[in-house]
């Protein structure tokens, strides 16, 4: 996980928060004695802009990118749509989260680990 990935507020109460990730990473810390050392832990990156045109059409992620960039410009949640807010981190979280998720295919493809 990269730690970008915490920039991404969606407002009070709403289930995509940095205390979800937070809780994630405790669950697995704390199952880490019954895993006897088969997780690692890698800092992802942020996924170039031509990884995310392979599976989003250019029109979502430059209203995605928009969207960011009004929250960025008036310092406060901007939503897509009626459930999906953006802030003005959203942008470089989502960024480093596809980038996580392609370090963490590319680990596996290279053999460096088993899954992920």
């Amino acid at each position: 996980m990269h730690p970008d990935c915490a920039g991404h507020l969606t407002g009070p109460g709403h289930p995509e928060c940095p205390d979800r990730l937070d809780a994630l990473l405790t669950a697995v810390g704390a199952a880490l004695p019954d895993l006897d050392g088969r997780v690692k832990f890698f800092e992802g990156r942020h996924a170039a802009e031509d990884e995310l045109a392979l599976v989003h059409p250019e029109g979502h992620v430059e209203r995605v990118r928009a969207t960011v960039a009004r929250a960025r410009e008036t310092n406060a949640i901007v939503f897509l749509d009626p459930d999906t807010g953006a802030s003005p981190g959203s942008w470089d979280a989502a960024l480093a989260a596809a980038g996580s998720v392609i370090g963490a295919v590319d680990s596996v493809a290279a053999g460096a680990v088993r899954n992920a």
